[in-house]
């Protein structure tokens, strides 16, 4: 187990030159966070590892590496160095603001990144201005930046004397700032006293009280304010959770249905726009959802039958049906038919037919092979065949006459109806309306007649004559 784990950290700091205890276990989730840092302990004890201290404060944090890839670890290092620079060559930021940055850009290495940062402040290479506003605020930048830190402030400091007052969002969006460093401009005109605050919430979430910074006089509608995008938040916050919810439910539809999962991804985008717009209002959320997911399937072509989507959301047929209608017109999708067709449930029912090994020898190409014969052959019907008849049936025909054309012989009637989810009698009946009416198929599917020893799936061919090749008789 040991040695197992000292692999583990070896082959990662060989590939990432330098590392923390939680990037080598991000690289390398086999074990946990406890047994790294055992792990990392015993070998620099034996001298296979080792650490470079970064001083935080009153106290240290270590990254390490191979003793063998000093200059490699150095190199990242400079490398890290050069993304700082460049990143605070375009805004001033605070501690929070880079790391979140990083996490994103470089998520392996954020927090070595912002190590690095506080080392170059250290050697003033990075300047910084820290005060206390209740908790500790931090606001890095390069010395020859600090003139547009300067109007930045003057900004800030206009807008809350034009409009009275503002919050981190408000002074963000108006600045085009990210979001922390507004609120540390906000914090740092209060601690020079150029502005007043007064404290309204406390934000559980990060354990920290919530300011509203204003001129004197306007406190009451700061308050009005700060309550006014409280409530935009808790909306924003429940439509974002309901879009979730029903993302999860429509990856599990795609799973029991057995259909493609970008279908979800899609239904979840109609529905996104859904819930953020004014339509929804007097509306039902779930029926709205499934409408959704059922046009999503039209779209891509996925054979999603209502009765499919009743079954699994629980929902109205009729109801999904016609908010169905009403959202095609909304997301000016122009869908020409919700009904779908025969020729939407081909692929389902030749992805779920059971194959041999055999006919999987030239990989895809058969099951792809079989499709497309299969739609031949749904164009090639006549209209008598299909109306009035449910469009898997149809589908279920095709395949199985589209497989009788390409001589396979082990798609039975009977696999192919439960792969179409319709009944043995049912397929049997939408086959026998088809003779003489299908090009090539003469009647010679009297099931009545056939001998009691010949099993009904292979009772196409009875009365000792072969199946006729559909393929060759619609070329």
């Amino acid at each position: 187990m040991e040695s197992d784990v000292s692999d583990a950290i070896v082959g990662t700091l060989q590939q990432l030159k330098i590392g923390t205890y939680d990037s080598i276990r991000e690289c390398d989730p086999r074990y946990s966070l406890d047994t790294y840092k055992t792990g990392i302990r015993s070998m620099e004890s034996r001298g296979q590892v080792k650490r470079m201290v970064f001083p935080v404060g009153k106290s240290e944090r270590f990254i390490w590496l191979l003793p063998w890839y000093d200059e490699d670890a150095l190199g990242k290092l400079m490398e890290l160095r050069e993304e700082v620079l460049d990143y605070l060559s375009t805004t001033p930021s605070t501690g929070r603001q880079i790391r979140d940055y990083f996490k994103t850009k470089l998520p392996t290495y954020h927090q070595i990144t912002y190590l690095v940062l506080r080392e170059m402040a250290r050697k003033d290479e990075v300047r910084q201005i820290t005060f206390n506003d209740g908790h500790w605020v931090t606001i890095y930048y390069l010395p020859e930046k600090k003139e547009v830190l300067d109007g930045l402030a003057i900004q800030a400091l206009g807008y809350v004397n034009t409009n009275g007052s503002a919050f981190s969002q408000d002074l963000s969006e108006a600045l085009k700032i990210p979001k922390s460093l507004a609120s540390a401009l906000l914090a740092q005109l209060a601690y020079e006293n150029k502005l007043s605050r007064i404290k309204i919430g406390w934000s559980y979430l990060r354990n920290m009280p919530i300011f509203a910074y204003c001129k004197e006089g306007h406190e009451a509608e700061a308050v009005a304010r700060y309550h006014k995008l409280a409530q935009k938040r808790m909306v924003e916050s429940r439509r974002s959770k309901l879009v979730s919810e029903y993302m999860a439910k429509f990856r599990g539809a795609c799973d029991k249905m057995r259909v493609n999962e970008s279908l979800a991804d899609l239904a979840g985008s109609y529905f996104n726009q859904v819930v953020r717009s004014a339509w929804l209002r007097g509306r039902s959320g779930s029926i709205a959802a499934w409408a959704c997911f059922f046009l999503a399937g039209r779209i891509l072509k996925q054979g999603i039958t209502i009765k499919e989507i009743w079954t699994y959301g629980k929902v109205p047929q009729k109801l999904v049906l016609a908010t169905t209608k009403e959202l095609n017109d909304f997301l000016q999708l122009s869908v020409p038919d919700l009904y779908p067709r025969a020729g939407d449930y081909v692929s389902r029912i030749v992805m779920k037919l059971p194959m041999s090994s055999k006919l999987f020898q030239s990989g895809r190409s058969r099951q792809s092979e079989l499709i497309e014969a299969a739609k031949h052959v749904i164009e090639s019907m006549p209209r008598e065949v299909s109306f009035g008849r449910k469009a898997q049936g149809v589908a279920a025909v095709a395949v199985y006459l589209a497989a009788e054309g390409l001589g396979i012989s082990e798609l039975t009637q009977k696999k192919v109806a439960k792969a179409a989810n319709i009944t043995d009698v049912g397929l049997r009946n939408i086959l026998k309306s088809a003779e003489g009416v299908i090009p090539g198929k003469e009647e010679h599917h009297d099931h009545r007649k056939r001998p009691s020893n010949l099993p009904a799936d292979r009772a196409i061919a009875d009365n000792g004559s072969q199946p006729n090749n559909v393929m060759q008789a619609m070329r």
